[in-house]
């Protein structure tokens, strides 16, 4: 629902008659009517109808036949819709089993008002909402209010409303600026009603012009991403809009943002109520963490740069709907031994040089000793581990040892953990039942019940938030409260 809504949609999801603009051989354009279903969370879809594009064959004996379907594919088609806007669709593919009619789908679809001229569609201005912003910001749009609290009062007192500064922040560098803050709506000149309503937005602006998909890639995803991990839940993208800003031939004002619709992307702007808010425990706030959202985007790009495990596994999981326990609970090991695996991987490079050497020594001690048959040999030259064993035991342990909070006891108290302690493999501790576990899931030999397994990897997704805002830069107090959200 946007009503009340200071952040307003060019359109709301719905189908809309237009006409297509198909491009024809020799530059020219055929304008064909036709429709655009713009679908919230989903590629848009549309239709054309009328003298559809068609290529026909000839054949040897001069007869024109043509064959079914037709399909042709666009970067870039462009539709004028009825109410004068204009709509781009992206990756377009036109397939047409009928002369008169063709159907149309696209990856995602543009709705503003564009230049003719301007086929590039690259963007330097971002405008974005997502769930869970305002709970980030850490500061509401308003500092203090005032109002009659009823009686004879009522009409007497004054009904008053300061706005709060600080909920405007910004971060810059090389060029590229954050400002986080408030869309507002206010209802004045009813005698009988008033409103104030705001929606929390953040507006990026680049100093060189960029694609949709690198848009969508460098910015929009890695803050999508952030805030999921700031507040510990799967945030949706509500509304996006790309324009410019910038640079040579620009636009008039009203052709300068285009907004976005197509898969996860809701379409569902909102504005901010303070109950909801204070439901949201995040890890940490921008404003009273002194905490550079910029800068947070900026690690995130540094780390997928160098595929970082723990970016790539658990960092790519955090936005998608919640799995399988048992598919969440090897994600996350998986995402801890990658992680300690990444951050020592200078001393297992050692630890590995060192093997291999002696292993070598040992093979040449061995053959010199003659005592062992040629078949003897050639059974040791195979299975001698070429690597030095590596325990899980032990990562877990050093990940568990390097949080603010004690971890282990959650772990310990959970009741898959606890059945696990009496199995014959004889676990030591905590690591080794998680190490148990892992193993027969892992190769299938042995299946836990999904509620035990979901007790342990809502404790373990909290130790895998806790170290990727370790490794994003956040300091102990965020990771504490990353790992034990309830108790701050």
């Amino acid at each position: 629902m946007t009503d009340g809504v200071p952040l307003k949609p060019r359109l709301k999801p719905d189908e809309y008659r237009c006409v297509w603009l198909v491009p024809e051989g020799g530059g020219e354009t055929r304008r064909i009517d036709g429709d655009v279903e713009l679908i919230a969370d989903r590629p848009p879809r549309g239709n054309a109808y009328g003298d559809v594009p068609m290529e026909s064959q000839i054949s040897p004996n001069g007869e024109t036949s043509t064959s079914f379907p037709q399909v042709y594919s666009h970067a870039i088609l462009r539709g004028e819709l009825r109410n004068g806007l204009d709509v781009l669709l992206l990756d377009a593919q036109i397939v047409s089993w009928h002369p008169d009619a063709a159907a149309i789908d696209a990856r995602a679809a543009l709705v503003g008002y564009w230049s003719k001229s301007d086929d590039s569609l690259a963007f330097d201005d971002i405008k974005l909402q997502i769930t869970s912003l305002d709970a980030i910001s850490g500061v509401g749009p308003l500092k203090s209010f005032t109002f009659p609290t009823g009686g004879t009062d009522f009409y007497k007192r004054s009904w008053t409303v300061k706005a709060n500064p600080e909920s405007e922040q910004s971060w810059s560098d090389s060029g590229v600026e954050f400002e986080l803050g408030y869309d507002a709506s206010l209802s004045i000149g009813d005698a009988y009603f008033y409103r104030m309503s705001f929606s929390p937005t953040l507006w990026i602006k680049l100093p060189d012009r960029l694609n949709f998909d690198d848009c969508l890639k460098t910015w929009v995803e890695p803050i999508r991403r952030i805030v999921s991990l700031a507040s510990g839940r799967s945030e949706q993208l509500t509304f996006l809009a790309m324009g410019v800003r910038s640079g040579d031939n620009v636009p008039p004002a009203r052709e300068r943002r285009l907004q976005v619709y197509g898969y996860g992307i809701s379409q569902e702007p909102f504005a901010s109520r303070g109950n909801e808010v204070s439901r949201i425990k995040p890890a940490f706030t921008t404003k009273w963490n002194g905490i550079s959202l910029l800068d947070l985007v900026r690690r995130w790009q540094s780390l997928a740069s160098e595929h970082h495990p723990l970016l790539e596994t658990y960092g790519s999981s955090i936005v998608i709907p919640r799995q399988h326990p048992r598919a969440q609970y090897l994600l996350l090991i998986q995402a801890l031994e990658g992680l300690h695996g990444y951050e020592h991987r200078s001393d297992t490079e050692r630890k590995v040089f060192e093997h291999g050497n002696k292993r070598e020594q040992v093979v040449e001690e061995l053959e010199l000793a003659s005592c062992l048959s040629a078949p003897v040999m050639r059974f040791i030259k195979k299975f001698l581990a070429k690597r030095p064993l590596s325990s899980l035991d032990a990562c877990l342990r050093d990940l568990f040892g390097a949080l603010p909070v004690d971890v282990t006891s959650d772990l310990g108290n959970t009741n898959l953990l606890r059945s696990v302690q009496d199995d014959p493999r004889l676990p030591q501790g905590v690591a080794g039942a998680l190490r148990i576990i892992r193993n027969d899931l892992a190769h299938g030999t042995k299946g836990y019940p999904v509620q035990d397994l979901n007790e342990v990897s809502q404790v373990l997704e909290r130790v895998a938030r806790a170290h990727l805002l370790r490794v994003l830069g956040c300091d102990v107090e965020v990771q504490a409260r990353a790992v034990r959200p309830e108790q701050h």
